[in-house]
Formats: structure tokens, C-alpha cells, sequence
């Protein structure tokens, strides 16, 4: 896993292109990525924005960081397999 971030228009989404280079890559802006498929490059851009929206949602941090794990878990069972 990688995370870049930074300012606004630092250069991160091309700095994440010119990484991934030719590779297939699944971007995902500001949401979650229901499915990840394995050996997959998946990107997550924009992430504030969908912190903000559950926040908007009435949602507390601590909330979010669980949803954020239980997805996080969904997702990782469901690209294994299990």
C-alpha cells in the first residue's frame, strides 16, 4: 500500500500516474471501492471528500475509522476469496 498526500494541486495524481505508468488501475474518487480485485492497482482519490460527507452524515470520527475498518476487512475477505 501507498499513500501520497498534500497540498491541493501538488501534483499527486500525476505523481500516482506517472508511478503506475501503463498499468490498469481502478480510480475511485472520493468513495470507497465496493469490489478490489486481486493483483489489481486500486487508486483512492479524494478521500476528505467522503470523510466530510459522513461527517455531514452525523457520523463521529471514531465512526468513520470503524466503518473504514469494517469495509477495509470486507474488502480484503472478498479479494481472498473467503
Amino acid at each position: 500500500m501507498h499513500i501520497v498526500f498534500g497540498g491541493a494541486f501538488n501534483g499527486k495524481r500525476q505523481y500516482v500516474k506517472n508511478l503506475i505508468q501503463n498499468e490498469e488501475a481502478s480510480w475511485h474518487e472520493g468513495m470507497m471501492p465496493q469490489l478490489i480485485l486481486s493483483d489489481s492497482i486500486t487508486v483512492i482519490a479524494g478521500v476528505e471528500r467522503w470523510v466530510k460527507e459522513q461527517l455531514e452524515q452525523g457520523l463521529t470520527e471514531q465512526q468513520i475509522i470503524e466503518r473504514v475498518k469494517k469495509h477495509w476487512a470486507l474488502v480484503n475477505r472478498n479479494k481472498s476469496g473467503y
